[in-house]
């Protein structure tokens, strides 16, 4: 994906530079750049999307990881300390809320 990327944004600039010579008026010219402009931000929010999609795969894979522990301590009576588990089930919910906060704001970034 970011090998794609990369290459779009080379195609992307070379296409601006060749604007003054492919183009004589001032007014066509402005045009066509804010169109690659458009196109540039737009391949950047989704590689921006991309990523909040893999960091919320990988909170919630962390996050069950933490549940099958909590359970292994629970289930071999390894739990001396009462405080630790609920320390650690309130950071994550935490975690979650500002998770949820962090997608809400990049869906409302979107909106045309």
């Amino acid at each position: 994906m970011k090998k794609e990327l990369l290459e779009s944004y080379e195609l992307i600039r070379k296409i601006r530079q060749d604007i003054p010579i492919r183009l004589k008026h001032q007014d066509s010219r402005d045009y066509l750049e804010l169109v690659i402009k458009n196109n540039f931000l737009e391949a950047q929010n989704v590689q921006l999307l991309l990523n909040l999609q893999l960091q919320a795969r990988t909170i919630s894979q962390l996050k069950s990881m933490i549940m099958r522990q909590q359970r292994y301590i629970q289930e071999n009576h390894l739990d001396n300390n009462e405080s630790s588990r609920f320390l650690i089930t309130s950071h994550t919910r935490h975690e979650e809320d500002l998770h949820r906060q962090a997608i809400r704001r990049g869906r409302g970034g979107r909106r045309l």
